[in-house]
């Protein structure tokens, strides 16, 4: 008989390992674009560094508030409610300074939603500003 614990079928467990890199806290744009090294640290441990010209990138898009009310990194979390594979980011700041990053529209006012294609865009613009999460 296998122990729950370590049952590979565990569900809960297998995603659990799989959002390790979720951070254990955030900072704003702005108290980062302060920092010499910026940086956060994930579930599992590392300490990332977020890339200094994602940072101007993103004060460079920002109105002032928004360089105090976003904070980094942004969630991008598996959306299942539609038809097609697809990820969201929620945030009233979040979303707004991501659907101008990508000239797209908000699903609604705190959220947006994107497809494969807009999902490799960001990761390509910011890789080190950006956490994929898995969330059944």
């Amino acid at each position: 008989m296998v122990d729950m614990e370590d049952d590979p079928r565990d569900v809960t467990k297998a995603l659990a390992g799989m959002n390790t890199s979720a951070p254990v806290s955030k900072a704003s744009l702005l108290d980062l674009s302060e920092m010499e090294k910026p940086s956060f640290r994930t579930r599992g441990g590392f300490d990332i560094e977020i890339d200094r010209a994602e940072i101007d990138l993103l004060m460079s898009i920002c109105t002032e508030m928004e360089k105090i009310r976003l904070r980094l990194p942004i969630n991008l979390v598996t959306d299942t409610s539609g038809e097609m594979s697809a990820w969201r980011i929620d945030g009233t700041t979040e979303a707004k300074v991501i659907a101008r990053l990508l000239d797209k529209p908000l699903l609604r006012e705190d959220s947006i939603r994107i497809y494969y294609p807009d999902y490799m865009i960001l990761r390509e613009k910011l890789p080190t500003s950006i956490v994929t999460l898995y969330i059944p």
